[in-house]
């Protein structure tokens, strides 16, 4: 009977040290490398998806990005630990998807898995951040110049190079997790709650 306790008490700490391990480490994208293929309309307009909610809409002459989520922390570090931007992971996304350049980077929210990384990314492709105040904290906290920063509500209309985009404010969806506003500029690592949606 001791044995039994003894294994069954190794095989819940080794469950334990599993589920830690995959729950503060980031998730992968390798299991969507077959869908990571760039997709082209007959007019030659360009979207590649890179899960989450980016999307980099590119038509040759100008490229636009959503949210720039790349750095992905485990789902227990997003909960109760501290997260900050992964420079590295954000590299590789970006060299990976060929991305070197855009003119923006529309933020739907400002919850970290849409905005947390929208300042390195533009900071690395010369993209200028559009979203909600809440969002332009974000950037500011993460030493993005004012210049590069777009703050809008809704019902703006924005001539981004080639492209012509219509702001519309929206609710979130119902479960809304994090309300209310980011009034300072946010400077990570901070806990995933500091993330507040601040406005969709």
């Amino acid at each position: 009977m001791r044995k039994a306790v003894l294994l069954v008490l190794a095989l819940a700490v080794l469950a334990a040290a599993v589920f830690l391990v995959r729950g503060f480490s980031h998730a992968s994208l390798e299991p969507y490398a077959a869908i990571r293929a760039l997709h082209s309309s007959p007019a030659g307009l360009q979207a590649r998806f890179f899960g989450t909610t980016t999307i980099a809409i590119d038509d040759g002459a100008t490229r636009i990005m959503t949210d720039g989520f790349f750095s992905r922390p485990g789902m227990l570090r997003s909960m109760f630990g501290r997260i900050a931007p992964d420079a590295q992971r954000i590299d590789r996304a970006l060299e990976q998807g060929e991305v070197t350049d855009a003119a923006a980077v529309l933020v739907a929210h400002s919850h970290f898995d849409h905005a947390m990384d929208c300042a390195e990314v533009a900071d690395r492709t010369g993209a200028v951040v559009v979203g909600s105040e809440s969002t332009a904290n974000i950037a500011r906290g993460q030493g993005l110049a004012d210049d590069r920063i777009r703050v809008v509500k809704g019902g703006e209309t924005l001539v981004l190079g080639t492209f012509t985009v219509q702001v519309f404010s929206s609710p979130h969806s119902p479960d809304l997790m994090f309300p209310g506003e980011i009034t300072a500029p946010l400077r990570p690592p901070v806990r995933g709650s500091a993330y507040r949606e601040g406005g969709s």
